[in-house]
């Protein structure tokens, strides 16, 4: 922060530590707004999101391979290949016996472990050899292990990211409560320029300040609401700076020491 007349240069610096302090004594929170998930990256949580059920809601499959008993494994190797009869979904796990299944899907009843392929084969139309012991739990995510339901997914203040959003949607959250996104007036204390696309003349140029400044506060999370050319005019710069609607004002230009900055 810079002190001091506009013609006589610089009388007085102010302390970088003061001047933050200074900022950050005016800001006050923003609300919050609902919006669907599916809007949501890159947003910041309000508050947190519990888990509306148990993630996974039931014991599921791990992998890919053949559910069965992991204690029917135990001595399997390559020089003893061990046999099962692979059966149907529709009846528990029997004694013996597998079941193929796919990552993702529930885990039969009966069983409470998955080989994976690389380490049974079919011999047959009806058999697999499983050549490598399991042990209780391999390749099954349990139910509620994940998350229990009630529990916290995720935080207030969390940004949400990809991987956030992959998680809310697994437990069926449809909208989440986010940070309103700060509105944000630009103003443009500068003579001679003009917006892209119209002719120039005399010593005129392209605004280059107005697009920018855009840019930089979409990517920070703002939401641009109005846009102006002021000039380098008292009055209006302090009409404009007064006028409600706006969280942050920025002003390009018009700051220096010289004859016609404010």
């Amino acid at each position: 922060m810079l002190t001091g007349g506009p013609l006589h240069g610089l009388r007085e610096r102010a302390r970088l530590d003061d001047v933050a302090a200074w900022i950050d004594a005016w800001p006050a929170p923003l609300g919050a707004e609902s919006v669907p998930l599916a809007d949501a990256a890159g947003r910041v949580l309000a508050g947190g999101v519990p888990a509306a059920l148990d993630l996974p809601p039931f014991d599921r499959v791990a992998a890919d391979g053949f559910a069965l008993r992991a204690d029917e494994t135990v001595g399997a190797s390559a020089y003893n290949p061990l046999s099962f009869c692979l059966q149907g979904m529709s009846a528990d796990v029997g004694a013996g016996c597998a079941v193929e299944v796919e990552n993702g899907a529930p885990l039969p009843a009966g069983a409470d472990a998955v080989v994976g392929l690389e380490n049974a084969a079919r011999t047959g139309a009806g058999s697999i050899a499983v050549i490598a012991p399991v042990f209780a739990g391999q390749a099954v995510d349990r139910a509620g292990s994940h998350a229990r339901q009630g529990s916290v997914l995720a935080v207030a203040g969390r940004h949400l990211e990809a991987g956030a959003i992959g998680l809310l949607a697994s437990a069926g959250c449809e909208r989440v409560s986010v940070v309103r996104r700060p509105r944000v007036r630009c103003l443009l204390a500068a003579e001679g320029v003009c917006k892209a696309g119209a002719s120039l003349s005399g010593s005129a140029v392209y605004d280059a300040n107005g697009p920018m400044l855009a840019a930089l506060v979409a990517r920070d999370g703002g939401r641009v609401v109005e846009s102006h050319r002021i000039g380098r005019d008292r009055t209006r710069l302090r009409e404009a700076l007064g006028r409600l609607g706006a969280d942050v004002v920025v002003i390009a230009g018009g700051a220096g020491p010289g004859p016609g900055d404010e």
